[in-house]
This record gives C-alpha cells, sequence and structure tokens, in this order.
C-alpha cells in the first residue's frame, strides 16, 4: 500500500504546476502545463508498471 501512496503523490507532485520552477521559455502558468507534464510521464508509469508486474510476477512466480 505504501508503493500506491508514494507512485499517487508523486503523480500529484509532477501534475502540479509551480511558477517558481519554471524556467525561461516553459509556462508554468498555463491552464495546459499540468497535463502537458502528465503526457511526458505517461510513459515512464507506464514502464515503471511494467516493470512492477514482472517483478511481482518472479516473485511470487505466478503464470498468465
Amino acid at each position: 500500500m505504501k508503493v500506491l501512496q508514494f507512485i499517487l503523490s508523486t503523480i500529484l507532485l509532477f501534475t502540479i504546476s509551480f511558477s517558481a520552477l519554471a524556467h525561461d521559455g516553459h509556462d508554468h502558468g498555463s491552464i495546459y502545463a499540468s497535463l502537458i507534464h502528465l503526457l511526458w510521464l505517461a510513459p515512464a508509469l507506464i514502464a515503471l508498471s511494467f516493470l512492477y508486474s514482472r517483478i511481482l510476477s518472479q516473485l511470487y512466480k505466478m503464470d498468465k
């Protein structure tokens, strides 16, 4: 359960736009900033979920 809480809090942290963390040419004040961050994070989250399921299946010797 702690892994799920960590993943959800990380997603929340990266989808909230902080104007103070923005660099030149990168508008965190835009209404689409959270969506763009989520789109950039999507491949990483898919890869992590795939690796997590592979690790669980090897750990518990689950066959599909």
